[in-house]
C-alpha cells in the first residue's frame, strides 16, 4: 500500500502543481469533484483486489489513504497554494 500512496501523492502534486489549481475560478468545486473521482476510482481499485484486508479500507478509500497512510490532503494543499498566491 505504501508505494500506491507513495506514486499517488507524486501523481498529484505534479498534476495540480501542472495545472496551478490555485488559479482555478471555482477552486473548492474542483477540489470536491476531484476527491470524489479519487475515492471512487481508489474504492474500484481495492474491490478488484478482492482482499479481506480491504473491505474496512474500501468504505472511505480516500479520507483512510489520507489518515492512515500519509496520501496528500487535497484541501490543504490547494489551501495553502491559495494562501500562498494571495500574498
Amino acid at each position: 500500500m505504501a508505494w500506491i500512496v507513495w506514486k499517488l501523492n507524486q501523481t498529484l502534486i505534479g498534476w495540480l502543481n501542472y495545472f496551478s489549481i490555485a488559479k482555478t475560478t471555482h477552486i473548492w468545486e474542483t477540489v470536491k469533484i476531484l476527491k470524489k473521482h479519487l475515492d471512487y476510482k481508489l474504492y474500484k481499485w481495492m474491490r478488484a483486489k478482492g482482499r479481506k484486508a480491504h473491505r474496512v479500507r474500501r468504505q472511505r478509500p480516500y479520507d483512510t489513504l489520507v489518515k492512515f497512510y500519509k496520501l496528500l490532503d487535497i484541501e490543504k494543499y490547494a489551501r495553502l497554494k491559495t494562501l500562498s498566491k494571495a500574498q
